[in-house]
């Protein structure tokens, strides 16, 4: 009796412990499901900017209108031109146009249109149209990559590169992987930048889903972890070249560049003797975030 019925209760254990972990992945999903839709129904915003997917710059700022998960009660519009909005209506016969490139102190993170950087501008300047193609969380090599794109596809006659300490922290030079498991997408060596294509398993996570999001900015996070820092000699190498790369792009289209510090000095992030020697005109404002008032005040 004891050798047929040990077959049986070992069936009906394991069929036991089957149903047990169907019912726990089962109120897994619907707890998940749940989350979900609680975070689609509340508005719960997955990330500061709404964005779209880039195929080389990675992502940049969707069109249309958006809220920030900062301060709800803000008003991001972005124009089908790739544009904030920076005044009321798009200007398309100014005598004067200029553009501004550069992360979320540029773009104006958590605020109104009408409280960033350009908006003012374009206020205190009516003769003048200021334009903002700045994007949050943007890299210096990714301002470069979007200053050629919008600068091809209209006529300017000024580009400004808005640029702070933070920036140096997103880019190639600083975030190469020690263990090799994981290429920069972008590195600079001898003289040049060779960009590493983003695999799309990378992008896994960036879809319409919050707490898919959630996973990646975890497994970024933890992925970052195991960065080495590159030196700061190595660094100001970079971005010299960088902006001289978009000095002589400017200088081709006839169009004058700026650079606009908005912390440090010129030493700081450049090698200052081929930034003087190229007639690169820098511009050090030194504020705090959102301080928009006072930019406005020194970049007079």
């Amino acid at each position: 009796m004891q050798n047929t019925a040990s077959p049986k209760k070992k069936k009906k254990r394991i069929k036991k412990l089957a149903k047990s972990a169907f019912r726990l992945v089962l109120m897994l999903l619907i707890l998940v499901f749940t989350a979900e839709n609680y975070l689609q129904i509340t508005g719960y915003q997955r990330s500061q900017y709404s964005i779209d997917l880039h195929s080389r710059m990675r992502w940049f700022n969707a069109h249309g209108i958006h809220y920030s998960s900062e301060n709800p009660a803000s008003i991001e519009i972005i124009w089908p031109n790739d544009q904030r909005r920076s005044r009321q209506r798009m200007e398309k016969n100014a005598p004067y146009r200029a553009a501004f490139f550069g992360d979320s102190y540029t773009y104006g993170a958590a605020i109104n249109d009408w409280e960033t950087y350009c908006w003012r501008l374009n206020e205190k300047f009516p003769d003048v149209c200021f334009d903002n193609y700045a994007v949050g969380g943007y890299g210096p090599y990714q301002c470069y990559l979007a200053f050629i794109e919008e600068l091809s596809k209209r006529k300017y006659d000024m580009a400004i590169y808005s640029l702070w300490h933070g920036q140096l922290r997103r880019e190639c030079w600083e975030h190469q992987r020690s263990d090799g498991s994981l290429e920069p997408w972008v590195e600079y060596n001898n003289g040049e930048f060779i960009e590493h294509p983003t695999p799309t398993s990378s992008y896994l996570f960036m879809t319409d889903s919050y707490l898919l999001s959630f996973l990646r900015r975890v497994s970024v996070g933890m992925s970052a972890k195991k960065a080495v820092q590159t030196s700061a000699e190595h660094k100001k190498e970079a971005l010299t070249a960088l902006v001289l790369k978009m000095q002589s792009f400017a200088k081709k289209n006839n169009i004058d560049f700026i650079i606009c510090l908005l912390d440090e000095t010129k030493s700081f992030y450049f090698n200052t003797e081929d930034i003087d020697t190229a007639g690169i005109d820098v511009v050090e404002v030194a504020i705090q975030y959102n301080d928009y008032n006072k930019f406005v005040k020194e970049y007079k």
